[in-house]
């Protein structure tokens, strides 16, 4: 089990290099900063590779082992992680605010549908990335070895310390996003999808 996950994130560091290489060796010189644009898109192709070379090559098992099959991109089981997604974080975020954790803010200028669909398209292929990065592949050996309750747990505490690296973090912050991993990984149970 653990050279499996071993074996994984070293691919995934192996993909980012190469494809970090190749991008700033077809940038032109004075172009400001590609590589801001294109890092989530590079982490996110660099985790795909690393899941199907463990899991189509390495392992032999198809995508639904990870939820990336057909059935797992259905429009009923989108839907319906969707909705559980909804729920989960719509419930949070009434909570945050009504014990003042989380406000609006009123006053911040343009147009909220904007800002959500610009936070969208660029945290997309973030979001992506740490599903497959920790729901994906190792959540799949994990619950093959110890089942699913251990790699709930483990997945969502490590996904939670990973996030001890944004800005400011503080065990308050750290504790909330191990919750919203641990809903994320009951979705991806319940759904059987990733997506």
């Amino acid at each position: 089990m653990v050279w499996r996950i071993v074996a994984f994130y070293a691919i995934c560091l192996v993909a980012v290099f190469v494809l970090q290489s190749i991008a700033v060796a077809t940038v032109r010189p004075g172009a400001a900063n590609p590589l801001s644009v294109t890092s989530q898109w590079i982490s996110l192709a660099s985790v795909i590779a690393a899941t199907w070379i463990m899991l189509r090559r390495i392992d032999n098992l198809p995508w639904r082992e990870v939820g990336l099959d057909r059935p797992a991109a259905s429009p009923l089981v989108l839907v319906k992680g969707a909705v559980l997604g909804g729920l989960t974080i719509g419930l949070a975020s009434l909570f945050l605010l009504a014990t003042h954790m989380l406000r609006i803010d009123a006053t911040a200028p343009g147009s909220w549908w904007g800002e959500a669909g610009h936070s969208t398209i660029f945290f997309l292929p973030a979001a992506f990335f740490e599903e497959l990065f920790i729901r994906g592949y190792v959540f799949a050996v994990l619950r093959r070895a110890a089942g699913w309750k251990f790699s709930l747990i483990v997945t969502s505490i490590v996904f939670g310390l990973l996030h001890a690296a944004n800005p400011n973090p503080d065990a308050e912050s750290i504790l909330a996003v191990i919750v919203a991993g641990f809903f994320l990984g009951a979705i991806l149970l319940v759904t059987r999808s990733l997506y």
